[in-house]
């Protein structure tokens, strides 16, 4: 068994990983529940019916031992030679018994690993987290890897369109941002990405984002703002005039102050005035 990991999502059940349930197996549980199916398993009866010969033989080898002793004590030599031979020979069966035993053991707990995976009772898992089957696991992962950018993977296996947080502009009358917040919203149609954006576009756009900056100020605002460029316009000049005189241009006063003046006059278009 597999875990999923997920969220929801504007109401979409979204895959985010996978993970092992190993953690999750309830021990008692599955203790319970394996027991008649271990006790079923030819694993376990070839181990078992190997130990039962193990056993007999030294049970056997333990019969032998102890007439041995009481023929000892008897003085019954034939006897005890006899019985001590038996002795010796159902240990070396027992010895040759046991040499089989590890690559039994070693089958059942290859059965019973088998077992475990496939029968095992799990503990439910938190939130955000789901047991699903080593098939489903397989096949969500492989749609998971592959979903691609701007897709999201849901539980269901189907993909839902991502593309949250993506910004659009759109040209009619006027210029309009769409900001996708929404998981399976799709970019509108005609909409073009910032990065897709010409320059003459970006312009058209700056100037619009301008002129709604200055639409919503009020006449005292626009007042100062205006005061405000004008005052910057005439530093430029100035600073413009002392270059020009430094550079030894005999025009550098009238070259600055029809600078200012075309400043002047862009700032009155701009601001209405």
């Amino acid at each position: 068994m597999k875990t999923v990991f997920h969220a929801n999502i504007d109401g979409q059940e979204v895959v985010l990983g996978f993970g092992e349930a190993h953690g999750l197996i309830d021990p008692v549980a599955t203790a319970v529940k394996i027991a008649p199916l271990l006790a079923a398993c030819e694993e376990q009866k070839q181990m078992s019916a190997l130990n039962r010969q193990i056993d007999a033989r030294r049970q056997e080898a333990g019969q032998a031992f102890a007439l041995a002793d009481q023929a000892r004590r008897a003085g019954d030599s034939p006897t005890m030679t006899r019985q001590n031979a038996e002795y010796q020979a159902k240990l070396l069966e027992a010895a040759e018994l046991e040499k089989q035993l590890a690559p039994r053991v070693a089958a059942f707990e290859r059965a019973r690993a088998r077992i475990v995976t496939e029968a095992a009772a799990y503990f439910g898992p938190p939130q955000g987290e789901d047991l699903i089957t080593d098939g489903q696991a397989a096949e969500l992962r492989a749609k998971y890897e592959a979903r691609g950018a701007n897709r999201q993977l849901l539980l269901t296996g189907d993909y839902i369109a991502d593309f949250r947080g993506r910004e659009y502009w759109i040209k009619g009358a006027r210029w309009e941002r769409r900001l996708i917040q929404a998981l399976g919203e799709l970019p509108p149609a005609g909409g073009i990405p910032p990065e897709a954006l010409t320059d003459e576009q970006r312009q058209e756009i700056s100037a619009q984002q301008e002129a709604d900056r200055l639409a919503a100020l009020t006449s005292a605002e626009l007042a100062a703002e205006a005061e405000r460029a004008r005052a910057q316009a005439l530093a430029q000049a100035a600073q413009m005039r002392s270059q020009l005189e430094i550079a030894g241009d005999p025009d550098a006063l009238a070259k600055s102050q029809e600078y200012y003046q075309g400043e002047l006059a862009a700032i009155e278009a701009k601001y209405s005035l």
